[in-house]
């Protein structure tokens, strides 16, 4: 297993997620951090779903400092940066995909998505 253990238990949340919709907030995961995004569009393919997200802005609105115990006020950012998610079947992983230059394909890379809810994490522990 590699990074935060609450991050690889809530990519694998995914029976009983609610369904992707348009609006929706959600989380991305990377290797310790978690940050707030919101879908902005659904699309099929094949048997799964592609989501695509776009990033939230998070402010930190607690005075705890380098602390595990954070609390963040979310605002959807229209000009944030755009990010692919794949689901291949129901009820499997969220993976982060990129769109290649070369092919026009997706291609998987690193992370995963929480569906439902935004949260924003850092680790300063890194």
């Amino acid at each position: 297993m590699y990074g935060s253990l609450i991050n690889r238990l809530q990519e694998r949340m995914v029976v009983g997620a609610p369904t992707p919709t348009v609006g929706m907030g959600v989380t991305m995961l990377s290797y310790t951090d978690r940050h707030p995004g919101t879908i902005i569009k659904v699309e099929k393919s094949g048997k799964g779903l592609i989501v695509t997200v776009q990033a939230d802005d998070a402010k930190r609105i607690d005075d705890n400092g380098l602390s595990e115990s954070q609390e963040y006020e979310y605002t959807p950012n229209p000009k944030g940066v755009i990010y692919f998610y794949k689901q291949k079947e129901p009820n499997t992983c969220w993976t982060h995909v990129y769109k290649s230059a070369e092919t026009g394909r997706y291609r998987q890379s690193v992370g995963g998505l929480f569906i439902g809810k935004r949260e924003k994490y850092y680790d300063f522990s890194f």
